[in-house]
């Protein structure tokens, strides 16, 4: 079995994050936690009753991306939708306070942002563990008139950028016509890698792509040993 790369290597590139401009195209996602200590069984039906304690909102979908990028120094750039709602509000200023561009973040009236709740619990001395997750989904895609305006976008802060990411969770944002412009990108010899939960095969003509065990099966239609 061939090693992996060691430590040293893995730190050489992290650190080459530094300064460099990294444009992210995809799904914004507002990852919601909410946080309780367990108090009793409830008499209604048997689960638990939870203290409410606290409860944050997060970048998820490729806002995470943007974020763990900023993180490691990069300069970020993110193209994505959210909607005219609490949740799409919270995610623009969660990445503005993590240095990250916003301006090429569109707010649809209409269109819902995606929320992921996670309800998690614990006693008094423990970590707490999720119990359960809800999503709230949009009702349908952003509406095409949004998506061909955030193409020009793209252009221009891939200009001066060293790389892009196009990240697909597979709530409309990386429709066909943005996927067009950043394989042109590609074509040109920017550097573009894709993260796409279903939809691989649909991808092609990237410089990588960084799908999980999973999402390989998906595509072989097998188990992967």
């Amino acid at each position: 079995m061939r090693a992996g790369p060691s430590a040293t290597r893995l730190l050489d590139v992290i650190a080459r994050f530094r300064s460099r401009r990294i444009v992210v195209v995809g799904d914004l996602i507002a990852d919601e936690f909410v946080y309780g200590e367990i108090s009793r069984i409830s008499r209604e039906a048997p689960v638990m009753i939870l203290r409410f304690e606290h409860k944050e909102m997060q970048p998820g979908g490729c806002g995470n991306a943007a974020a763990n990028l900023a993180a490691l120094g990069a300069e970020v750039a993110v193209v994505g939708i959210v909607g005219r709602d609490a949740e799409g509000r919270a995610i623009v200023r969660a990445l503005r306070q993590r240095g990250v561009d916003v301006s090429a973040v569109s707010v649809v009236p209409g269109y819902r942002t995606p929320t992921k709740t996670r309800i998690l619990a614990g006693s008094v001395h423990s970590t707490r563990q999720q119990v359960i997750r809800i999503d709230r989904e949009p009702e349908s895609p952003p509406p095409e008139v949004a998506l061909r305006a955030l193409v020009p976008r793209v252009r221009e802060l891939a200009t001066s950028a060293d790389g892009v990411i196009l990240s697909d969770y597979h709530y409309g944002l990386v429709h066909p016509l943005l996927v067009e412009a950043v394989r042109r990108l590609a074509q040109r010899g920017l550097l573009v890698t894709v993260d796409s939960r279903h939809r691989l095969l649909e991808l092609g003509g990237f410089t990588s792509a960084t799908p999980n065990q999973s999402e390989v099966e998906e595509v072989y239609g097998r188990h992967l040993d």
